[in-house]
């Protein structure tokens, strides 16, 4: 006597819907048996499960631009399967801005959920952000400046959620802010404190208006001045310019 027996197997299967045309997904069956999706519509698994089997669905690949979630995606098959559901939608990310390290002011807002490769419009200082001794130059996806660099109103296709941090430019400056030279007619002067320049690019140089009493001697690259009057002179203000080479100007 010969027994035969069958082990009754179930297909396991479903729908996708929102998928965007063009777009594909893998899905899995308890962590194998890869499934390709490139339309909506239904779908059924190669692999099918013995009768009492388990069974879950999940997403192994998600399509660009979407986030495709499954439900009624587990169980015990007992009948074939066509309830799984999945559907997916549209990713969307934000744009926050950061006023790294600004002393007034507020950051601007952008309150648009943005889908992937929608385009994005980059917002000025609009919450008119300031940083003692800086200006404001613009935006950088890092707070450093390393990143990518954008100016109000340029546009770029977002992909991520992104973070632009404002950037400051040190705003020229001469230190000591003023200098006072007093001596006698015939006796040296003591030497003038050297100007420190912050904000400047390139080497510095120096000019003075009006120009210097009779003796007494003006260093551009230093803006020291030195030497001996030989004629009386009455009590004048004198501006001192420094200039980079690059950039940078400032009294």
């Amino acid at each position: 006597c010969t027994a035969t027996f069958t082990l009754n197997t179930y297909t396991i299967g479903g729908s996708v819907t929102g998928l965007g045309s063009g777009k594909s997904l893998t899905l899995l069956n308890n962590g194998g048996d890869s499934q390709p999706v490139s339309a909506n519509g239904a779908f059924t698994f190669t692999t099918p499960v013995a009768s009492g089997g388990a069974y879950a669905v999940t997403v192994g690949t998600q399509p660009i631009g979407q986030i495709c979630t499954v439900s009624s995606g587990s169980g015990t098959a007992t009948a074939n399967v066509t309830t799984v559901a999945v559907n997916c939608a549209a990713t969307t990310y934000t744009v926050a801005y950061n006023g790294n390290g600004n002393t007034g002011g507020n950051t601007p807002t952008d309150s648009t959920s943005h889908t992937h490769g929608a385009t994005v419009t980059v917002l000025g200082n609009t919450g008119n952000l300031v940083k003692t001794g800086y200006s404001f130059s613009g935006w950088n996806t890092a707070a450093n400046g390393s990143g990518s660099s954008y100016a109000p109103a340029v546009t770029f296709t977002i992909s991520d959620n992104t973070m632009l941090y404002a950037q400051w430019t040190a705003v020229p400056a001469l230190s000591p802010a003023t200098q006072t030279v007093s001596g006698s007619v015939g006796s040296p002067i003591p030497a003038t404190t050297i100007y420190t320049a912050t904000g400047f690019t390139g080497t510095v140089s120096y000019t003075i208006s009006p120009a210097l009493p009779s003796g007494l001697i003006w260093d551009a690259s230093s803006g020291v001045i030195s030497g001996t009057p030989t004629a009386d002179q009455a009590t004048t203000i004198f501006t001192v310019t420094g200039t980079g080479a690059t950039s940078g100007t400032a009294t």
